[in-house]
């Protein structure tokens, strides 16, 4: 177990189930290994428990009867001494007391991410009731050496982990155990629904403009296309969102703040390229919205629009209009020209 440490940087989840950083009295924010050598000499006298982790658990209340781990093993929880902080514990049906510093509702997991050219090792505290599902879901989100990651494939005990309801208890997980994840990197693809690129497209004080689309088998997106101002040295202000469902006020998946112009990176053929902060996991025949409010200026736009395009990997997406898409953005003009994905 992990004596405290107060006033730690770790990664949790917020209440809007978003991760952040936190001061946290567990553990530090987790550095990389990797295999190229470090200048620096390791520091002396560290144990295995020092490691640095992520956290991915939201504070759970104890109760009699819970799962706990304890240095015995898994165990119920069959009363409190809290002046003492002692609880008390039956494992494999003795039953004991633990000082509260040795017991846990995590478990600290030993991660190996692996690519065809890189190495990063990790550990990673999950709750001990979370399923092998939700376990494999953080995974998937989990941004690791900054990489651009096309899938991950987990390995535990030399078998390709599968979702399942169990907990990680059931399922028989016990602290430290050690898990390979394989990751493919890739650079996306990119599909284009117009034919034309003209000039101008007008914003008002608060303009939205949005498309939804389907794809027609599951894919991670990881940005799409905005076209820049249409006068050299203007700007044009504003956010763009991804989301789930049909309509543009829905809630967003990425919200990112932006600023137009075509001076700014990142602009090809008058198309700025807007990414996400990680690739966004979407399913086949479900309806996902790309939207942008921007604000006072003109823009180029886009023409002769296509309803259905296939890229690459035979992805085909079938375009649709957006509820709230006041500013005119529809299958046939407007803005999002290009969506970028992996497959």
């Amino acid at each position: 177990m992990q004596t405290e440490k107060q006033g730690e940087l770790v990664w949790s989840i917020d209440d809007s189930d978003e991760w952040n950083l936190f001061t946290n009295t567990r553990a530090e924010l987790t550095v990389t290994k990797s295999d190229k050598k470090d200048d620096k000499k390791p520091t002396k006298g560290k144990s295995a428990s020092d490691k640095s982790a992520f956290y991915f658990m939201k504070t759970k209340a104890e109760t009699k009867g819970s799962v706990i781990h304890t240095p015995l093993g898994y165990g119920i929880i069959q009363d409190f001494k809290p002046e003492e902080r002692v609880i008390t514990v039956k494992v494999n049906n003795v039953t004991k007391d633990f000082k509260r510093s040795e017991v846990s509702y995590e478990i600290p997991l030993n991660f190996t991410f692996l690519t065809n050219s890189s190495k990063f090792e990790t550990t990673v505290y999950f709750p001990i009731h979370m399923t092998v599902t939700e376990m494999l879901a953080k995974i998937e989100e989990m941004e690791v050496g900054g990489q651009v990651v096309n899938s991950k494939r987990v390995f535990y005990t030399g078998k390709e982990l599968t979702p399942s309801a169990l907990s990680l208890e059931k399922f028989g997980f016990l602290p430290e155990a050690k898990l390979l994840v394989i990751m493919t990197l890739g650079k996306p693809y990119t599909i284009n629904r117009f034919a034309n690129i003209i000039s101008s497209w007008n914003y008002g004080p608060s303009s939205v403009d949005g498309i939804t689309f389907t794809v027609n088998k599951d894919i991670r997106i990881i940005g799409f296309g905005l076209y820049v101002p249409n006068n050299p040295g203007k700007s044009l202000p504003g956010v763009y969102k991804f989301l789930q469902g049909n309509d543009a006020k829905g809630s967003p998946i990425v919200t990112k703040e932006v600023t137009l112009s075509q001076e700014m990176p990142d602009v090809t053929d008058r198309v700025y390229r807007a990414m996400f902060d990680r690739p966004v996991a979407i399913k086949a025949g479900v309806q996902y919205s790309c939207v942008c409010e921007l604000k006072n200026g003109t823009s180029f736009y886009g023409s002769s629009g296509k309803s259905i395009v296939t890229g690459e990997k035979d992805v085909t997406f079938t375009f649709a209009s957006c509820i709230g898409s006041q500013n005119g953005t529809g299958t046939g003009s407007g803005q999002m020209p290009e969506i970028y994905y992996f497959a």
